[in-house]
């Protein structure tokens, strides 16, 4: 093991950018995926939980309200609604279109008005979203406000009651809504609650998150060969328990079995910051690490992009085209996200050089 690989001017934390390059293309196979396939089900287990884990995990006390306010609004508000926007354009857009007929100033206006309230609704949350990871940035902006005012307070054995209480709402939040997965509750506003008790669990799980990390760097390898089965175990239970619990999905309140749902989630997690860690502090596999790096460093882009293509265009193509029975073969599937990877790089690139304000500094 070297550390050398884990050395970056940037000072962001490579292991850390790794995990999240998993879990962004996970995010990304995951929505190709037809509902019903077991890995599908799995990625669904646990992507969502991974990237809250992580995003509480660099929440400090302390900070100036006015200050985050306009810093987080900058970084997570401001392109959650740019991209309403051109949800909105894209819905207008695609219904103005008669099939064969082509465009139809009619249809255009019939449906400009009913979009356009849902998009007013949207800004505070309560409305569904056609570009449905949007939700992830309305609930994490919320979540950091909420931080952002309890971090105010002095006595900081207060500030942990209130989170934990917030928390145990938030859990039983998740037995009363616990079958609701219907498109009526795909609000960003009914992710909150569970998508809070997850960014909690990263807030008070600092030291366990670095672990792996620090076993691997300390070359332990007493303890890297316990970290390492301990992984392998939770590679292999996920599946199990995944398929004993059904398909679960943190925004559309499908919590099934909310203990199996959160244990689910930090088994997924843990396995996933295990291996990026192992990757991070291999220099044998410096580019492996390289490319997750880079995926991980830009996950925000391609969260809030790579669903336009996904499950707007390709969709439309294939039905304008009739050849829509091709997209549940698995083959199929992963070419499609061969290809979805190869078109989010190019945005990637271009959203670096002219959309600064669509950034990653977690």
């Amino acid at each position: 093991m070297s550390d050398s690989v884990t050395s970056n001017p940037s000072s962001r934390i490579r292991y850390i950018d790794v995990a999240k390059g998993i879990g962004i293309l996970l995010v990304v196979l995951g929505h190709l995926m037809i509902p019903g396939q077991l890995l599908k089900d799995c990625i669904y287990a646990f992507h969502m939980p991974l990237f809250l884990v992580l995003s509480g995990y660099f929440e400090k006390d302390g900070a100036d309200i006015v200050g985050r306010f306009k810093k987080l609004s900058k970084r997570l508000y401001l392109p959650f609604v740019c991209f309403l926007i051109i949800d909105a354009i894209w819905a207008i857009a695609k219904y103005s279109f008669a099939g064969a007929e082509g465009f139809d100033i009619s249809r255009m206006q019939k449906w400009s008005v009913p979009i356009f309230k849902v998009f007013s609704k949207a800004l505070v949350g309560h409305s569904y979203l056609y570009n449905l990871p949007l939700w992830f940035l309305f609930s994490l902006f919320i979540i950091k406000i909420v931080y952002t005012i309890i971090s105010q307070i002095g006595n900081k054995k207060i500030r942990h009651a209130i989170i934990i209480s917030i928390m145990a709402i938030a859990f039983a939040y998740m037995f009363i809504f616990k079958d609701l997965g219907i498109y009526n509750r795909h609000l960003p506003v009914y992710a909150i609650l569970p998508s809070f008790f997850f960014y909690s669990i990263g807030y008070f799980s600092k030291n366990a998150i670095k672990k792996p990390n620090t076993i691997l760097q300390d070359n332990d390898r007493k303890h890297f060969r316990l970290l390492m089965g301990a992984a392998v175990i939770a590679g292999i239970l996920l599946p199990l328990l995944v398929k004993y619990n059904g398909y679960t999905e943190i925004y559309g309140c499908q919590f099934r079995r909310p203990p199996l749902l959160v244990f689910n989630g930090l088994l997924g997690t843990f396995a996933i910051i295990t291996v990026s860690a192992f990757i991070s502090n291999n220099q044998a596999l410096k580019r492996i690490c390289d490319f997750f790096s880079f995926w991980g460093r830009n996950s925000i882009k391609v969260l809030v992009t790579h669903y336009i293509l996904t499950d707007h265009l390709f969709i439309w193509i294939y039905i304008k085209l009739d050849i829509l029975d091709l997209m549940i073969t698995p083959l199929h599937e992963f070419c499609l996200f061969i290809l979805t990877v190869a078109i989010e790089y190019i945005i990637v690139l271009c959203a670096n050089r002219f959309l600064l304000f669509i950034k990653n500094k977690e």
